[in-house]
């Protein structure tokens, strides 16, 4: 409030002594980025533009020699209990369309005998 109040006063000494005040009630980062970085970026634009439009053509250019995955990516180990659920169900039976279901129950922790296999 006590803000508003100050920075909406016109006089040149109201504006003064309000942009003291909101300078010192300013974090670091703030004076950084409004002072010194802002300045640095309008100082160098030029040469900032001219960098980034180098190195986006550079990037731009790599790109044919990129090539798409030809495998899907392994999330886990080909001997896993989901991996071998998950093959042993694609190639052993029918999906979709079927009079019957079949209802799979996928058990697996780190003991020989599951807890709840029941």
């Amino acid at each position: 409030d006590a803000l508003s109040r100050c920075c909406s006063n016109t006089s040149a000494e109201a504006q003064e002594r309000c942009a003291e005040e909101t300078s010192e009630t300013e974090s670091a980062v703030v004076k950084f980025f409004e002072k010194r970085f802002a300045y640095f970026i309008l100082a160098h634009r030029i040469k900032i533009i001219v960098i980034f439009a180098g190195i986006s053509a550079y990037m731009f250019s790599r790109l044919p020699l990129l090539e798409a995955e030809k495998e899907e990516p392994q999330m886990l180990p080909t001997e896993h209990p989901i991996n071998q659920y998950m093959d042993v169900m694609s190639n052993k039976f029918l999906r979709g369309g079927g009079l019957f279901n079949t209802q799979v129950e996928l058990i697996f922790g780190f003991d020989k005998v599951p807890i709840d296999s029941e």
